[in-house]
């Protein structure tokens, strides 16, 4: 895994973001990292992180710094904690020179590799030549995580290794100590021999080793082949002998019997809070300290406890297996029991490969100890919404239930029903029912407007209507009511779409509730905020976490609900088709007058959409035919508190259509947006004929697909 802490260029970080990042990779279980990074302050927390990573079989690999400076006073870090684990590069030139950059001691340095000319990889999918210790330290890292893929060898061993292969050269005497430059070959070697095979004269073992025996001597030269955790089974090698005047090989058939030796952890197993009629999963961890493949299972567990895929398992030498076993409860209470496994473990290597083994092999037992609750259950009081009928005395609240425009008009009540499907080809609910509800409709989003469903429902005799998503997750924030239309009388809310497919199989009782909470205050800050009290409990036994989000109708935020965003540029008339002009008005040539033009596309106003809208002669736009006849405001003005009055008012005065000119279409040049021009408009004198004044303002409102409208003018 690449973990960067360092900036872009290679500059920057902090101490505390390198320890966080070798954290996080001793979290994953990484075995080798490498650390092109490093200088010349220290820290305590570092050095024990490092520290920390070595015991834990890490191998920490780092740079010596390209100070070309000796650095045997400790004065590089990390380098410097040689001592607690870290293996530090140095780097050589082609002529396995000590690069002139490259710092050096032989106190902390212990190891060089190749960092000069190195060609690496770069931005831009890229290759550059790149020089540095930095460059050294992925070769040694590189190498280790070549042994360690192929060799089960912790970090300790590892770095042992990486030192005892190096190749000796001269003018790393003084400078790197053991004066070794990275072999990977001899690595390699050395990491097979110290897994199965080496040689051992005197009890020194290695890999390769040379030896001078005397004129009619000998030398006795043992060859140990085996390992703790080599799988039984069998292995092929040969010795390679060389000498002055000619070659010999000698080769090796070993063959391995192993014993299991299976050890479990831990020995309990305790679950302390299980919700009832839920399963909690635990593991339990299964380690072969032998030689020879383990196998177990899981004999039947007794209620409430489960076996999960432990029923034959296999455990390589060296090597752990999790089992996973799980408990779910269906009443509260403390249950006990007992994990037996059966195992092939103890026996001879003869033995622990016949069939019936498990049979004959250690048992081993682990304690099971389950405490179970009732579930957590949350109730919010004044409670909205929509909620399943669990008992007499407990609901269960449906989550993301989204609320319908009208609810607030409705007065404050509460229906609990069973839910009713419509007929099978009426599944949308947006056609006449057939026969009488009686309780709560339930039917999918989609066929026709929230409000044509509401109405569909309402006159078949249902209580409510419960919609339910047709696409997941559900984005809508509010179930829009469009022009026209009586408000119904019955509430509606809308689930996911997962919840409405699993309550249409069940069909269970449901209870609606709408209560809204109301709060008045006026625009902050020149008031202060208003709040109210909602309470939240928790009926279960087991622990409820929970979270809550404000949230405003028609997509408003706090700011955009009290100040709309206005903005300004230089003014310019959209390019409208031919024959656009509105003839109304110069006909009638009176004030108070409307035309109902139909909109190109359907505009979302405040979270309703609408194909019409009311072009009126006193200079603005109307989508409420209720407030299409209006003449003069006092603004701000809303008729309802709950929602937007439909108003758009480019020109916030009584203007007269008196010689002007009222255009409408669709413009070809502003990304698709409705165009209404008003043109001329005259402001109201009752001095005047018709009421139009000699003074003019001409203006234009767009509204576009995108849910946006903007106002352009000029005046006297």
């Amino acid at each position: 895994m690449a973990l960067r802490f360092l900036g872009a260029d290679g500059s920057g970080g902090s101490t505390s973001d390198a320890m966080r990042a070798l954290e996080y990779a001793l979290s994953f279980g990484v075995r080798i990292s490498s650390n092109s990074w490093g200088g010349p302050e220290t820290s305590d927390a570092l050095r024990a992180v490092v520290q920390r990573a070595g015991e834990v079989g890490h191998l920490f690999v780092t740079a010596a710094g390209n100070g070309g400076s000796d650095v045997g006073d400790g004065s590089y870090f990390p380098c410097a904690y040689q001592k607690v684990g870290a293996l530090c590069v140095a780097a050589t030139t082609q002529t396995d020179q000590l690069a002139s950059f490259s710092n050096y001691a032989t106190e902390y340095v212990e190891i060089a590799a190749p960092g000069v000319d190195i060609i690496s990889t770069f931005l831009e999918s890229g290759y550059k030549s790149q020089f540095g210790t930095s460059m050294a330290v992925p070769f040694v890292s590189g190498a280790a995580a070549l042994a360690a893929s192929s060799f089960d060898l912790d970090g300790a061993v590892l770095r042992r290794l990486l030192i005892d292969s190096a190749r000796s050269v001269p003018a790393l005497e003084g400078k790197v100590g053991g004066a070794g430059r990275l072999d990977v070959r001899n690595l390699v070697l050395q990491a097979e021999s110290h897994y199965l095979f080496w040689l051992e004269v005197s009890g020194q073992h290695a890999a390769q080793m040379s030896a001078t025996i005397p004129a009619n001597g000998s030398l006795s030269v043992w060859l140990r082949v085996g390992a703790e955790s080599a799988a039984h089974g069998s292995h092929e090698a040969s010795v390679h002998v060389a000498w002055a005047n000619g070659t010999e090989n000698v080769p090796v058939v070993y063959t391995y019997q192993g014993w299991p030796e299976l050890q479990q952890q831990p020995e309990l197993l305790e679950w302390p809070q299980v919700p009832v009629n839920a399963t909690v999963d635990l593991s339990l961890n299964v380690t072969n300290l032998g030689n020879g493949t383990g196998r177990l299972r899981v004999k039947h567990l007794a209620f409430p406890f489960l076996n999960h895929g432990a029923e034959n398992v296999t455990v390589a030498p060296g090597r752990s297996a999790q089992l996973r076993i799980g408990c779910a409860p269906n009443a509260t209470g403390t249950f006990a029991g007992q994990a037996v496994l059966q195992s092939n473990s103890g026996l001879d290597p003869w033995s622990s490969v016949q069939a019936d083994a498990l049979e004959f092999g250690t048992v081993l037992n682990v304690s099971l100890l389950c405490t179970s609750a009732a579930p957590p259950y949350l109730e919010m009081e004044p409670f909205t919404g929509a909620a399943e009928v669990i008992s007499a005395t407990q609901l269960r609240a449906f989550d993301s239930v989204v609320h319908a425009e009208w609810e607030p008009l409705l007065p404050p009540g509460e229906v609990e029903a069973e839910l009713v499907l419509p007929e099978a080809n009426n599944s949308f609910g947006c056609a006449p029912y057939t026969s009488e509800v009686g309780g709560v409709a339930l039917v999918r989003r989609g066929g026709c407007y929230f409000l044509l469903k509401a109405q569909m429902a309402q006159a078949a005799g249902a209580l409510g209507v419960l919609l339910y998503d047709n696409q997941g997750p559900t984005t809508t924030p509010m179930l829009a009511m469009p022009k026209g239309g009586d408000v119904p009388d019955i509430p509606m809310f809308m689930v996911t779409q997962a919840l409405g497919e699993d309550l249409a199989v069940r069909l269970p009782r449901v209870v609606l509730r709408w209560a809204p909470v109301r709060v008045y205050t006026s625009r902050p800050p020149t008031a202060p905020p208003a709040s109210v009290e909602i309470s939240i409990s928790n009926l279960g036994s087991a622990s409820l976490t929970w979270e809550g989000q404000p949230r405003l109708s028609f997509g408003a935020s706090q700011d955009s609900f009290y100040t709309p965003s206005v903005s300004s540029s230089g003014f310019s008339w959209a390019e409208l088709p031919e024959g656009s002009e509105i003839g109304l008005f110069p006909e009638l040539n009176v004030d108070d007058g409307k035309f109902l033009y139909t909109l190109p596309f359907s505009f979302s106003f405040y979270g309703q959409m609408f194909d019409e809208v009311w072009v009126c002669s006193n200079g603005f736009l109307a989508f409420d035919a209720a407030e299409s006849g209006a003449v003069r405001f006092a603004l701000p003005f809303q008729r309802n508190p709950q929602q937007p009055n439909g108003i758009v008012a480019p020109f916030a005065w009584d203007l007269v259509c008196g010689t002007c000119t009222i255009s409408a279409g669709e413009s070809t040049d502003t990304g698709g947006c409705a165009i209404v021009q008003f043109t001329d408009m005259s402001f109201f004198d009752k001095g005047s004929i018709h009421n139009a004044g000699s003074d003019l303002v001409s203006f234009e409102v767009r509204l576009c697909r995108e849910a946006w409208f903007a106002i352009w003018g000029v005046g006297p």
